[in-house]
């Protein structure tokens, strides 16, 4: 990501698939910078993690702000973990994704993974509204 604004992709989201957990793995990590490196550092970063499911309403399924990431060590990434299994029944077949950013630095990436727990539901989601 070189800059504010909406980045979108898709995503192959399993199909029918009972799960009864759904994690979101958000690596965030630094690339090198080209041109002026003042705004390639470890400030701020905000971004909201929307899906984007076919025929359906847009839902923010996550958000992270991170402080002065000051921190980044040899690995130059952190990872975040979140719980999405209530947005579970609408991750289903091809989805789009779109990661909205908003802060002061630019030259990072962003990878993410999502790991669904196959098994019973530990509650029926009865409807998810925006």
């Amino acid at each position: 990501l070189t800059y504010t604004g909406a980045y979108d992709t898709s995503v192959a989201f399993p199909v029918n698939l009972s799960s009864n957990k759904v994690l979101m793995y958000l690596n965030l990590g630094v690339y090198a910078c080209q041109g002026n490196p003042q705004y390639c550092a470890d400030w701020d970063y905000t971004c909201d993690i929307i899906l984007r499911p076919q025929g359906n309403d847009t839902v923010q399924i996550g958000k992270y702000i991170t402080p002065y990431a000051g921190d980044w060590g040899v690995t130059r990434r952190h990872e975040y973990i979140m719980d999405v299994t209530d947005y579970a029944k609408l991750m289903n077949g091809l989805n789009g994704l779109r990661f909205i950013y908003d802060g002061y630095s630019y030259g990072f990436k962003i990878t993410v993974k999502f790991a669904f727990i196959e098994g019973t539901p530990y509650q029926d989601v009865v409807d998810i509204k925006r």
